[in-house]
């Protein structure tokens, strides 16, 4: 399965490239797919760091062997950036190759604290912090419904799906503070309480706009 990988909630949307079932045990991860064609935006790293990430994505998001209603989700920022109030959700897809859509989910996340995290905790360095999520409860059936039709659709159609997951955070710049030249985020995911997270990609970085829809980002936020 080619997991696609849309980070900016500004150009969400389903990721190009070769369409393969849904994964069995027997499956490896690809390489991740690249935004960069499409948005102004470089990961950064190399191929090797792309596909090593890939793979870890594929073993802790597989929605065939693990319960995505136990999902987690954290995003790195850079200090000037404050994600805002109802602005953190997750994206899930599934398309046959004809273009008929079977499930097309966006998930608002809620925010936790208290969250223990090695990775997060070696990943946070000067200039950046992080922030944590989860399924919100009255979400929790809709996800289930989810995981049931991926299931159906691996047993009644393989090899005719392809799976899109997604997820931003909708950003605004921190009253009073000078922005850097360039956004950055990193998103992070974990599927149960005793594993840590891993990253969804590298770092994405995004230079200044200071006109069109990416300018967005660098707009300060509105206090009520």
């Amino acid at each position: 399965m080619r997991i696609c990988l849309v980070l900016f909630a500004a150009a969400l949307g389903a990721c190009g490239g070769s369409q393969r079932d849904l994964p069995g045990p027997e499956d490896t991860a690809e390489p991740l797919a690249s935004i960069e064609d499409s948005l102004p935006v470089r990961f950064s790293g190399d191929d090797a760091e792309h596909e090593a990430v890939a793979m870890d994505v594929q073993k802790s998001i597989n929605p065939l062997e693990n319960d995505l209603t136990d999902l987690e989700v954290a995003f790195r920022l850079r200090d000037a950036f404050i994600i805002k109030p109802n602005g953190a959700h997750f994206e899930i897809d599934l398309v046959d190759l004809d273009g008929a859509v079977f499930v097309d989910e966006a998930f608002q996340l809620i925010p936790t604290q208290g969250v223990e995290s090695a990775i997060l905790t070696r990943e946070v360095s000067e200039g950046f912090y992080t922030r944590t999520y989860r399924l919100a409860d009255n979400d929790m059936a809709r996800m289930r419904a989810v995981e049931q039709v991926l299931v159906q659709r691996k047993a009644e159609a393989p090899g005719e799906s392809v799976l899109n997951l997604g997820g931003g955070a909708v950003s605004c710049v921190r009253p009073g503070a000078e922005p850097p030249d360039a956004y950055s985020l990193t998103m992070y995911f974990r599927t149960a309480g005793e594993v840590d997270f891993v990253p969804m990609t590298t770092e994405i970085v995004m230079e200044r706009f200071e006109a069109g829809p990416m300018a967005e980002f660098w707009r300060t936020c509105q206090t009520q």
